[in-house]
């Protein structure tokens, strides 16, 4: 699930109990005040994690986006060529 919102990500971690990624947090918490730039730097962490999975044999995403499909929108459109790879092997 991208992070689109530093207030949610940080709830719902404290819920769960579950770390966030040193690199991430540094990022949400310099832009925390920053809506978009938090949103931007959602999807640009989620898009690098997806090419990633596929890189190492994923053969399947699946992206929670909550009712926003313009999240994976974006995703998908940064990644035509990598998203085309995983379909032909």
């Amino acid at each position: 699930m991208p992070v689109t919102n530093a207030k949610s990500l940080l709830k719902s971690s404290k819920m769960c109990g579950s770390s966030i990624p040193y690199n991430l947090s540094t990022m949400i918490e310099n832009y925390y005040h920053y809506p978009k730039a938090v949103r931007e730097i959602g999807i640009n962490y989620a898009t690098n994690q997806i090419i990633d999975l596929i890189t190492n044999g994923v053969d399947g995403i699946h992206i929670y986006t909550m009712n926003k499909p313009e999240i994976a929108q974006s995703i998908f459109a940064s990644i035509p060529t990598v998203l085309e790879n995983l379909n032909h092997d």
